[in-house]
């Protein structure tokens, strides 16, 4: 099982303040991790952004921080893109 691998993962960027902003709306409750205090959330996205960086073949980052409409487009664009996917 250790060298089974995605063809592609997808690295959801954006910064934690706003990401914890958006979960912090969508619910009343906060999970274990949105409990976590900020340093924590800024190493778990410098952590993404580092295999990120070590695995371009493999990983694309995207912007997280636009509209659900702009970040469906970049989806679609990078997995017809990277999978070779007609549209």
């Amino acid at each position: 099982m250790a060298d089974f691998k995605p063809d592609l993962t997808l690295v959801f960027d954006i910064a934690p303040e706003q990401g914890l902003k958006r979960a912090n709306s969508r619910s009343d409750t906060e999970d274990r991790y949105e409990r976590m205090d900020a340093e924590f959330h800024d190493r778990l996205r410098d952590g993404f952004l580092k295999i990120a960086a070590a695995e371009p073949e493999r990983c694309a980052v995207l912007d997280a921080s636009g509209s659900v409409e702009d970040i469906q487009a970049e989806i679609f664009l990078i997995v017809r893109d990277r999978l070779g996917l007609d549209s």
